[in-house]
């Protein structure tokens, strides 16, 4: 085989990889569904295809990969697929991720279109909260997807939170600037797919675009209008207004009119009980199967055996009995609300702290709430939604503790200036020549110095002009004794008759 044909089927790498097709072909390289002789299990084979016309791309290119191949490695996160081994055969170059079963939100979508339905708003919330938490992740690890679509978001088989996949386009931030232009039609920001200008909101843009499509049904051609360069998909669906100006603030067109960071999407992200508060009239009532319902109206036994399938759908009868479905119990358990909801007080309160006491109050809220949503049992239908809610506030709560460990170092410091600031006042009771009146004054004007030197930042700004206007109050009242004692000189005595 040479270097830049296609792989063909039954094709063993590397000792161990057997391929068993080809399932998608990019300006990366190829990708490849394989099977792994030594642990059993299907896997994907990444390979890289350089420009084999040109040595300088092929050596720059090899070297690139191997960098953004051991940058995915490092990465550690239960709705990303783990990437293995990187290896060269035969003069390819190839990396090992695990393989996903089950369907994309492109192919879920369709299902749903095919019965003229698409992703509810309280569906769509808990799909963002649990993503939003995958971008915050590789956020913090310096690296930016740069591809997500329906397409690049699988829903495991056998149930789960969603996975975000197919790395191939990723870039660390470093070198986002100076990659490439990568991402789809649609889904990728302007800017990034025009000159290819990346950076953490370019994914917070492509999941917006993403959850409007997943609520509308509509292609980003249908809702994007090219002219104004604005998306309008509000005639399509209707949502609670705190999402809507959540997804309005994702695919902002300026860069500079998106949120900031994926924890500040999460922050600002509507609960169950924000939806049901800002809904302008009822709810809709679930969509339910025609046929079950046809059959129902049979007779009374048929009826009574709909209600055992569709009283799951409906928490007021399931929630007492415990026989919610798993859908129903991720959205309406009032237990995971509630714990979603302390969660984003506890940030809240974190974000308007105007003391210590207010901060450590929003970190106890919010390690309680992160320590029982991981207490929740496999066995529950939230626990994998609640993982991902959890591990989706931990940098949060690490964001807090780091600024209750700056103020304590602050309070450290202020105490040590008042401490030193009561000595000066006992020895300015006692002072009386003028030597030791200087002496008190330049330790006060070293005081101020000092604590000028700290940051003038909350929860302790108050305080620290207090203090400075009493401690300028002592240095300009010594400055009046000093004065006072100081002799007058010769030329500005008064003159006497003899002179």
């Amino acid at each position: 085989m040479t270097a830049t044909s296609a792989i063909a089927s039954g094709t063993l790498i590397n000792q161990r990889y057997r391929i068993e097709r080809a399932i998608a072909v990019g300006g990366f390289g190829r990708t490849y569904l394989a099977w792994d002789d030594t642990d059993k299990k299907r896997c994907l084979l990444k390979e890289f295809i350089p420009d084999v016309h040109n040595c300088h791309i092929i050596q720059s290119g090899q070297a690139e990969f191997e960098r953004e191949a051991g940058m995915l490695q490092r990465l550690c996160h239960p709705q990303i697929p783990r990437f293995g081994a990187i290896f060269a055969s035969e003069g390819r170059w190839f990396l090992v991720q695990d393989y996903i079963e089950g369907d994309n939100y492109r192919t879920l979508l369709e299902r749903r279109l095919a019965r003229n339905d698409t992703f509810s708003e309280a569906e769509v919330i808990l799909w963002l909260r649990s993503l939003l938490g995958v971008l915050d992740y590789i956020h913090r690890c310096g690296i930016i997807h740069r591809d997500i679509s329906p397409d690049n978001i699988m829903l495991p088989q056998g149930g789960g939170p969603p996975m975000l996949i197919d790395f191939g386009g990723a870039v660390s931030l470093d070198g986002a600037a100076k990659m490439p232009i990568a991402g789809k039609l649609g889904y990728a920001p302007p800017e990034q797919l025009a000159g290819g200008l990346c950076s953490t909101h370019s994914d917070l843009y492509a999941l917006g675009a993403t959850a409007l499509v997943l609520l509308t049904g509509k292609l980003p051609s249908q809702l994007y209008n090219t002219e104004q360069r604005c998306w309008q998909w509000r005639p399509w669906c209707k949502v609670s207004p705190a999402l809507a100006g959540v997804l309005e603030g994702m695919v902002a067109a300026k860069p500079s009119q998106r949120w900031s960071s994926a924890a500040a999407v999460l922050a600002a992200l509507p609960s169950g009980l924000d939806l049901m508060g800002d809904w302008d009239e009822p709810l809709p009532p679930p969509r339910y199967d025609y046929r079950a319902v046809a059959i129902a109206i049979i007779g009374i036994c048929l009826s009574g055996a709909a209600l055992l399938v569709i009283g799951t759908k409906i928490p007021m009868i399931c929630e007492p009995l415990d026989w919610c479905d798993r859908d129903t119990q991720s959205l309406f358990n009032p237990r995971y609300v509630a714990l979603q909801n302390q969660a984003l007080r506890g940030y809240r309160l974190s974000q308007n702290a105007s003391n210590l006491d207010q901060l450590n109050s929003a970190q106890q809220q919010l390690q309680t709430a992160i320590a029982q949503l991981q207490a929740i049992p496999p066995a529950r239908a939230q626990y994998f939604l609640a993982q991902s809610t959890a591990i989706a506030y931990q940098p949060l709560l690490a964001d807090i503790e780091a600024r209750l460990s700056q103020a304590q170092m602050r309070l450290t410091q202020l105490q040590r200036l008042e401490a030193t600031a009561e000595q000066l006042r006992q020895q300015e009771q006692q002072a009386t020549t003028l030597p030791r009146l200087e002496k008190l004054q330049a330790e006060w004007e070293q005081l101020i110095d000092r604590l000028d030197s700290l940051p003038d930042s909350e929860p302790f700004s108050d305080r620290q002009q207090q203090l400075r206007k009493e401690y300028q109050n002592h240095r300009d009242r010594l400055q009046t004794q000093i004065n006072d004692q100081r002799p007058t000189t010769n030329d500005q005595r008064p003159m006497t008759n003899d002179q």
